[in-house]
């Protein structure tokens, strides 16, 4: 199997699982919840801002909360990246 790599302007991240909002499916195009790889044992999370769910500061600034489908987990614990 082909991993397939996501390029970003500051490098190659490889994708790790990908799946569409509800969770169930595999994903086509570019606004799906998704998991990179990332230099190290770090991995990447790309997912739906919830900024509006916290009270303002309650969250450190640098870092932001993300909603995933919990599918998206799924298939990393199925593909052995967790």
């Amino acid at each position: 199997m082909n991993m397939q790599v996501h390029e970003f302007g500051s490098g190659a991240f490889p994708i790790l699982a990908k799946t569409d909002r509800s969770g169930l499916e595999d994903c086509v195009g570019k606004d799906c919840p998704t998991v990179y790889g990332a230099e190290g044992d770090d991995i990447l999370i790309q997912g739906y801002e919830t900024s509006l769910l916290f009270r303002e500061n309650s969250i450190p600034d640098g870092e932001r909360v993300v909603r995933i489908p919990r599918g998206l987990l799924r298939q990393l614990v199925a593909n052995g990246e967790l």
